[in-house]
């Protein structure tokens, strides 16, 4: 997930799209806000992620002498991603739903790293 959206942002930024493609903080009940948006046919991508925390069980004494430290999990972001085509007309606000059940995508972003306490 996280190599898609790095591909997706850099590709935007060789198109010159930066200025067009505002990245917007969304608010707690998931409202959000795009000012002064051309009338047109647009595209909405929208990704939210949910840190999730796990532990990696401890290596044996023994297998440490043996093994090379491998990452180890230390947690990963369950991530949605929503594109919905958005159609806006002069001085209108367009409304978009974005719930748990009309994601476009879902996947895992896994968060490792080398355990060097063990």
């Amino acid at each position: 997930m996280r190599k898609a959206k790095e591909v997706y942002e850099r590709e935007l930024l060789h198109a010159g799209a930066p200025d067009l493609t505002p990245m917007v903080l969304v608010e707690p009940d998931g409202g959000f806000r795009i000012d002064d948006v051309p009338a047109g046919a647009w595209v909405l991508l929208a990704w939210y992620s949910t840190p999730v925390n796990v532990s990696t069980p401890k290596d044996k004494i023994r297998e440490r002498n043996v093994y090379q430290p491998q990452p180890g999990l230390r947690g990963f972001q369950s991530v949605t991603v929503w594109l919905r085509e958005v159609s806006v007309t002069g001085g209108a606000t367009a409304t978009v739903e974005l719930t748990d059940r009309n994601g476009w995508f879902r996947g895992v972003a896994e968060e490792r790293a080398l355990d060097a306490g063990h």
